[in-house]
């Protein structure tokens, strides 16, 4: 019995070693490097800080081969302009050769000195060639218009009208147009997704190729990874071609908005960025007034006033009553 026991763990310990090992390889691999697939069994490799100068590159499936002994090849370059990059590369040929397996790669420039030595590559970890003109089309593939405001119907409390504005979204397309909404936390995937998003719409991507590769591979793997799927049931059809950003919405909240258009038989999905926006117009349209009381007799004033009022009335008279006197003598 104790002899079992002491099988099982020791099988139990070479398992996570196992384990272990495979996980240390895949965190390991394409160190240093940013892989684009062309095609099932075609890749280009580009290695970081090394882009501008020709150099060589050898694959082998011993890690610890003799890399003098290595057949290497030369460099490539990404495009025939003149300011291509230069890469390694995967052919058909490459690819069923090295890789059944785990395989390596090292790299030396044109004096022989070696800049990538027994590096792991895992072509799995690579982006499509289409999943970069998704990252570089982001945001623009589906038209709208994210400037426009939408006034509330009025509401009045205490005598006072509000008027609240809010953002709306505004679609540019043909066809059925559906979406969703997802708000967007301080933290974890969709803010990482949302920074991005808005590091590439704002143009501030630093210009060099390989850090463009690698933000391209960072969306694209939150873009797949977040997007809804197409029959996913809280996709909502757009009415009036305008979105309400949402009523609990305040104002500078963001939403990541999915957007699904489908006409003539084409469907086409983007991602904007919703900033939320909250106006609040408040106007008085009516006023209490507070009515004095009148005077009562406890206060000596009104009858002060009343008293001044009777000597003149009298003085008035008086003066009319002699100047009518006076005019009688003189015409006698």
């Amino acid at each position: 019995m104790k002899k079992q026991t002491i099988m099982k763990w020791m099988l139990v310990v070479a398992i996570f070693i196992i384990l272990l090992t495979n996980a240390t390889s895949i965190f390991a691999s394409n160190e240093g490097m940013q892989i684009v697939q062309k095609n099932e069994k075609e890749y280009m490799i580009y290695i970081q800080n090394n882009t501008s100068n020709a150099f060589e590159f050898a694959f082998s499936n011993d890690k610890n081969a003799n890399k003098d002994d290595l057949a290497y090849r030369n460099a490539a370059t990404d495009t025939t302009e003149s300011n291509a990059n230069y890469i390694a590369y995967v052919d058909e040929d490459l690819y069923n050769t090295y890789f059944s397996k785990n395989t390596y790669i090292w790299a030396r420039d044109e004096e022989g000195k070696y800049f990538v030595e027994a590096s792991l590559v895992n072509l799995g970890n690579s982006i499509k060639d289409n999943e970069i003109e998704t990252t570089n089309t982001m945001t623009k593939r589906i038209s709208v218009d994210m400037t426009q405001t939408y006034e509330k119907p009025a509401e009045i409390k205490n005598d006072v009208k509000i008027t609240k504005t809010v953002g709306k979204v505004v679609i540019k397309e043909d066809g059925t147009t559906k979406y969703q909404l997802v708000k967007v936390t301080d933290t974890g995937d969709y803010a990482n997704f949302v920074k991005e998003i808005e590091r590439i719409a704002s143009g501030k991507v630093v210009n060099d190729y390989y850090a463009k590769l690698e933000t391209s591979k960072e969306v694209a793997d939150l873009y797949n990874k977040l997007i809804p799927k197409a029959n996913d049931k809280n996709w909502e059809t757009v009415k009036n071609n305008e979105i309400l950003q949402p009523e609990e919405a305040k104002k500078d909240e963001q939403y990541v908005l999915w957007l699904k258009n489908e006409n003539n038989g084409e469907t086409k999905l983007d991602v904007q960025v919703l900033t939320c926006f909250e106006d609040y117009k408040p106007e008085v349209i009516s006023e209490k007034i507070a009515t004095k009381l009148p005077k009562t007799s406890d206060d000596p004033t009104l009858f002060i006033i009343l008293a001044i009022l009777l000597v003149a009335t009298i003085c008035v008279a008086t003066i009319r009553l002699w100047s009518s006197k006076k005019e009688k003598i003189a015409k006698n």
